[in-house]
Formats: C-alpha cells, sequence, structure tokens
C-alpha cells in the first residue's frame, strides 16, 4: 500500500504533551506518529503497554484512543511506534513470533491501524534473535491484512553514524528481506550523530543519500526513485541531544526542499512536544523534553513540516552537495531516541540562531598517531588521538580521518564521542 503518512512528527501524548485539540487548530499538520508501545518494565510480559508501564495498558486504554478519534475527525490519522531507546521492546518480551505477532494485532486492532513503526535502536538493534522473531510477526500481520481484505504500512526506523547506518542496522535490513517481512519505508533518525551547527543542511543531506545508497546496496534491484519512494528522514527541532547539533527554522526549510524535490515518502521530527519556546520560569538543559531551547514561537517546525510535499515548498535553491560522495564530520554517535535533560547544563536561556546556513569543513590536526585503517578490522572504527583530547580518529573503508571535537567539548574514549568539558 501507498504511504499515506507523510507529514508526521513523534507524539508522545503521556510526556507533557500540548492538548489534541491545540494541536489540531494550530500546526497546521492533521498526522502524527504516536510513541511509543513496549512491554511492562515491572514484568516483560508479552503485553503492548503506552511507554512500557503497567497502568498504560493498551487493552485499558481509552485516553489515547480519543485523541487518535479527534486527529480522524479532524481528517487525519496515526501510525503508532513500537520500541524507543529505553524500555523492552515487545520483540524481545515475546518468545514466540505467534505471540509477538497477536501484541501486535491487538494494538492494530484496539486503534483501526494502517501504519505501524518499529524503532529499533539502542540494545535492540543488533539482537539478532528477536529481530528475527519480529520479522517474522511482521510477515504474519501481513499475510493476515491480505487475507482479510486490509492494509498495513510498516515503516522501520533507525539511527545513524555520519556515513549512514552502521553495520548493525544493514544487517538489520538484510534479515528482513530474508524473513519476506515486506518493510514499507525505511526511516533515518538524521539527529544525534554529531553533526555541526553551522552546517546542518550539507550534513544531513550526505547522511541521506549515504543512507540512499546503502538503501541501494541492499535492494539491488531498485532504480533510485524506488530507494527515494521507501526513504523516510527525521529530523529532531532545535538543540538535540549532542552539544554540536541545531535545526533552526531555516535548517527545517532547507531539509523539506530536500526532502520534496527527491521524492522521499515521509518527514517526520522529534517531537511535536519540544515544538514551542521553553517557558522563562522553568529551568531546562542543553535538549529538553518539553520545548526546543531556541528562539520560536509554537509549532514554528511543524507548520515548516506542513509544506512537505505541498504547494507551499521553498524555492530557494540549496547550496550543498547531494551526490553519494560521504563527507567526514566529527563523530559523537548515540544511539537515543528520547530527549533527556543534561545534567551539566541548567540555564534557563534559550538560544538565538541565526536564520542562514553556511557550510564550513572540518580542519584535519597533522597525523601523528599509530592507528592503521588498513589494517582496522572491516577498514571502520573509531578511536582516540594519542595525547589529545580534543581531536579522534575515524576509520571508513580503511582510509584514515583525524577531526576537532566541537568547541567546549572533549572525546570520550569509553563512550566515543565528544562530550562536554
Amino acid at each position: 500500500m501507498a504511504n499515506e503518512i507523510q507529514s508526521a512528527p513523534y507524539y508522545m501524548p503521556f510526556d507533557e504533551a500540548q492538548n489534541i485539540d491545540d494541536i489540531l487548530a494550530n500546526s497546521s499538520l492533521k498526522h502524527f506518529i504516536l510513541a511509543f508501545i513496549l512491554a511492562p518494565n515491572d514484568s516483560h510480559d508479552c503485553i503492548p503497554a503506552w511507554n512500557g508501564l503497567r497502568n498504560r495498558l493498551v487493552t485499558e486504554d481509552t485516553f489515547i484512543a480519543e485523541i487518535i478519534d479527534k486527529i480522524r475527525g479532524a481528517g487525519g490519522d496515526v501510525s503508532i511506534s513500537f520500541g524507543g531507546a529505553f524500555g523492552t521492546e515487545l520483540g524481545h518480551a515475546c518468545q514466540t513470533a505467534a505471540q509477538l505477532a497477536a501484541a501486535y494485532q491487538l494494538v492494530i486492532d484496539k486503534y483501526k491501524l494502517t501504519h505501524i513503526d518499529l524503532d529499533i535502536e539502542g540494545d535492540s538493534l543488533g539482537a539478532v534473535v528477536d529481530e528475527r522473531r519480529r520479522f517474522e510477526a511482521i510477515r504474519i500481520l501481513k499475510n493476515n491484512a491480505r487475507q482479510n481484505g486490509k492494509k498495513l504500512y510498516v515503516s522501520l526506523t533507525l539511527p545513524t553514524t555520519v556515513v549512514g547506518i552502521n553495520d548493525a542496522g544493514r544487517e538489520e535490513i538484510k534479515l528482513a528481506i530474508e524473513r519476506q517481512a515486506e518493510i514499507d519505508l525505511y526511516s533515518l533518525m538524521a539527529f544525534d550523530f554529531g553533526a555541526m551547527a553551522n552546517n546542518m543542511v550539507h550534513t544531513v543531506i550526505t547522511v541521506m543519500e549515504a543512507f540512499h545508497q546503502q538503501i541501494k546496496s541492499i535492494h539491488t534491484d531498485w532504480s533510485d526513485q524506488k530507494v527515494y519512494e521507501h526513504t523516510g528522514m527525521i529530523l529532531m527541532n532545535g538543540h538535540t541531544d549532542q552539544p554540536s547539533e541545531l535545526f533552526s527554522q531555516q535548517t527545517f526549510e532547507e531539509l523539506i526542499q530536500y526532502a520534496s524535490t527527491h521524492g522521499l515518502s515521509r518527514v517526520s521530527f522529534w517531537a511535536i512536544n519540544r515544538d514551542r519556546p521553553c517557558p522563562p520560569d522553568r529551568q531546562h538543559g542543553w535538549a529538553a523534553s518539553f520545548c526546543s531551547c531556541i528562539d520560536q514561537q509554537a509549532y514554528d517546525f511543524s507548520r515548516i513540516l506542513s509544506k512537505f510535499k505541498s504547494q507551499e515548498i521553498i524555492t530557494t535553491s540549496i547550496t550543498t552537495t547531494t551526490t553519494s560522495t560521504t563527507t567526514k564530520i566529527p563523530q559523537t554517535t548515540t544511539e537515543k531516541h528520547h530527549t533527556e535533560s543534561r545534567p551539566t547544563t541548567t540555564t534557563t536561556s534559550t538560544t538565538k540562531i541565526p536564520q542562514t546556513t553556511t557550510t564550513t569543513t572540518t580542519t584535519h590536526r597533522p597525523d601523528n598517531d599509530d592507528v592503521d585503517c588498513s589494517k582496522v578490522p572491516g577498514g571502520e572504527g573509531i578511536f582516540p588521538c594519542k595525547n589529545d583530547i580534543h581531536h579522534f580518529i575515524e576509520c571508513s573503508n580503511g582510509i584514515k580521518y583525524i577531526f576537532s571535537c566541537p568547541e567546549n567539548t572533549k572525546f570520550d574514549p569509553k563512550l566515543l564521542k565528544c562530550v562536554w568539558e
């Protein structure tokens, strides 16, 4: 089936969310991805529960059902996301593919869904036994839908690195194909990987194009157009969890244009809960869960997202390249799709950002380290620089690159990313 949910931010109704009536009246959006359904955290039973909480079992829910009714009453629809960065994913809690399919089907039937999302990150990414079970369950769901004359559109959401998805992400996609799971959309979380704030448009496009080539190398019979048609892009408004990243309104405008002109099927962002200015009387960290931490009006980013695949797409040309050549940027990879306040920063001020995007190049330091990327297994890896906490080495395809961490950060050799000093 075709994707009917094209411009859809993530919406977490239980997490300091705006009222759905306010969102529908003022955001210019009618489609949303509701997050997250997990197994109960207290028992890890094969039972779907919102946010993994025992008192929010799907079987007992009326709150989310009322929200969905209002969205559909306004002419919209929802997808529901299973998984996320934290908690126990149902694919791990359920012991068989049949049990897992039944748990998914319970949610589909409860909310009359035609679209679902699998957000696989953190410990869930690379857990092969769980992945196999999950994709076998999706195959069951797809077959059931066909037999009953119904539609089911399944998206798979994955985290990224500076060079696209990692090996675990590639193997995830291959396993889905092997298990005949029929994934309709591959969505990339194009944030939290260490892009530079003054170079976000170029960097995100570079990552998306790298992802494009990865999908094409797996689906070898797909044309470029078909790959784009099966690709989604997920952004994060304002400050992200990484100290070097910042998505301004102008950045969103240009990335929406990229997605539209290249024929992507969906653009999302994390999250509409954050699409508002921060309250002046409330402390927040670098990236808060309830506001964007930058200067904005309520629903600025939602209104920009609504332009995706519409007649309102901006015509300003994008000066950044969209070739498949990968540009190296500082790596601050994390596989986190929840926003947390940073304990190192408790300021209440918001960042005012310029509404222009400039391109800069990373300055390489002299190579005085003994890492030989040609001898690194797989030619891939990230390593600290000797006696220099402000630089790090990245090996990619056997080639060595040395980069600086963003200002006021240092490289953590245990976490393998730049962190606040």
